[in-house]
């Protein structure tokens, strides 16, 4: 990280509705008398308030690749918050939001 780039927000684990920029929740579902992760909601980092969610396991369609840690997720494709007014894109890598780099010219 140089002196011009802010760090990267971390994603706060809730147990609610995520509000504030960054935070995620995990959704769980009984499956045959186990609880499974099935899914995660997450609020935009950029701070505009888009909330999206991410569909886990052999059914979900796209395969977001989650790592399986709640408490430092990472999901292995870019993401992007459809309704974001700021078109933030990234990743969340190890529990940290990581926006998209921009390639120079």
């Amino acid at each position: 990280m140089n002196a011009h780039q802010a760090p990267s927000p971390k994603a706060m684990i809730v147990g609610r509705t995520p509000v504030h920029p960054g935070e995620v929740s995990f959704y769980c579902e009984d499956v045959e008398g186990y609880v499974a992760v099935a899914g995660m909601s997450a609020r935009c980092p950029c701070g505009c308030g888009a909330e999206r969610f991410f569909w886990f396991g052999a059914d979900a369609d796209p395969d977001w690749g989650w790592n399986g840690n709640d408490t430092e997720p990472s999901l292995h494709r870019e993401i992007g918050f459809p309704s974001c007014t700021t078109g933030w894109r990234g990743r969340l890598t190890h529990g940290r939001w990581l926006p998209r780099r921009t390639r120079r010219t």
